[in-house]
């Protein structure tokens, strides 16, 4: 409700950068979308992240549950402006 999201790069491009495509047996399978700059696509093991107070235990629906300002850098991401420049998802 506090913010909105502009999907017109995405519309542009006719979707997201990559598409999963599921395989018979159940694994996914990541498709490039054309409309894009062909890039490498990263795939990252899950970890803890304590610079915004999450941990692996707890759903970010069971941390807002729990105390909604814990979340804030979702709907209001500029009061974490000095973690984006290095951040790593």
């Amino acid at each position: 409700r506090q913010y909105g999201f502009d999907y017109t790069g995405v519309r542009a491009h006719h979707g997201l950068a990559w598409f999963p495509a599921f395989e018979a047996s159940g694994s996914i399978n990541w498709e490039p979308n054309p409309n894009y700059r062909p890039c490498p696509l990263e795939f990252r093991e899950p970890r803890e992240y304590p610079e915004l107070g999450l941990n692996s235990k707890q759903s970010l629906y069971a941390r807002f549950l729990e105390n909604p300002e814990s979340i804030m850098f979702v709907s209001d991401p500029g009061q974490y402006a000095k973690l984006w420049p290095t951040f790593k998802p």
